[in-house]
């Protein structure tokens, strides 16, 4: 048994290294395009459930702050698709200020009460997946 499951993970492996690395990974321009469809979609879904609650202040707050990420996460989109490649000098603090503004997300999340909270929750949620598919897939 345990020889039928090494020789399975073995073949696994010879195959992974046979098959061509485009075959799994998108090139950063796809990536960069899917993650400004996916945060353009993301911001327009999270206009539309916050739009019973435009009179809470919170949510102009938020929807500034999330303006800001979305700016930080196309100067990190730029940086990554730029060539030469840029030093880790240039692109750790726009991933730092791209993480200061998620957290500035979340706290503005956490100030929010009842049916808003929830709105601001899901947003949060999407715009925090996008931003980690952008972070993980941008070669």
């Amino acid at each position: 048994m345990k020889e039928n499951t090494v020789r399975l993970i073995l073949m696994t492996l010879l195959l992974s290294l046979a098959a061509p690395v485009s075959a799994w990974a998108a090139s950063s321009a796809a990536v960069a395009t899917q993650v400004r469809e996916q945060w353009a979609k993301a911001r327009v879904g999270y206009l539309a459930a916050v739009k019973p609650y435009a009179a809470d202040p919170l949510v102009p707050q938020y929807t500034k702050a999330l303006d800001k990420a979305g700016q930080s996460l196309e100067k990190f989109i730029q940086l990554k698709s730029s060539s030469p490649a840029p030093a880790p000098a240039t692109l750790t603090p726009v991933v730092d200020q791209l993480t200061k503004d998620l957290t500035a997300l979340r706290l503005l999340k956490g100030k929010a009460s009842g049916n808003l909270a929830s709105a601001l929750g899901s947003a949060l949620v999407q715009q925090n997946q996008v931003t980690q598919y952008a972070l993980k897939n941008m070669r």
